[in-house]
């Protein structure tokens, strides 16, 4: 499967590569997430979507034009389960943008932890996970 976030739209679009003499996309799905997403990716050990998230784009779009915003939200989304049976979201973390300005990415990283990263702060930042779980189906 190929997987694209259309981060505006907060949507997902979800692919099956197709090959007779050529490899084509072939529309598979969609499902709409709960925030603006950015960097989706793969975790092949449990196959979940992993996401960055960008829950209030004015002010990540206020902090790129002016570069004065102290407070970015961002965090960490998590899609569990497949294209054939749908999505159930899971915010692993959201934060107030005090600490970080801005995420456009997160990854899971053991023991709990996840490491966040963005364009409008200089190095990474390390949160403890704290699981809180929804329960919707995409």
């Amino acid at each position: 499967f190929v997987f694209a976030a259309e981060s505006f739209r907060r949507r997902i679009i979800i692919f099956r590569v197709v090959t007779d003499k050529e490899a084509k996309l072939q529309f598979v799905s969609e499902f709409t997430s709960p925030h603006a997403i950015d960097n989706l990716d793969y975790e092949m050990e449990s196959d979940d979507l992993i996401a960055g998230t960008m829950p209030f784009l004015y002010k990540n779009y206020m902090q790129w034009k002016m570069d004065n915003f102290t407070r970015v939200p961002g965090g960490l989304l998590r899609f569990q389960g497949s294209p054939d049976v749908g999505y159930r979201v899971v915010e692993d973390l959201i934060h107030n943008g005090s600490e970080r300005k801005g995420v456009s990415t997160a990854v899971p990283w053991g023991g709990g932890r996840i490491i966040l990263g963005g364009p409008f702060a200089s190095g990474i930042g390390v949160c403890v996970a704290p699981r809180e779980e929804k329960n919707s189906i995409f």
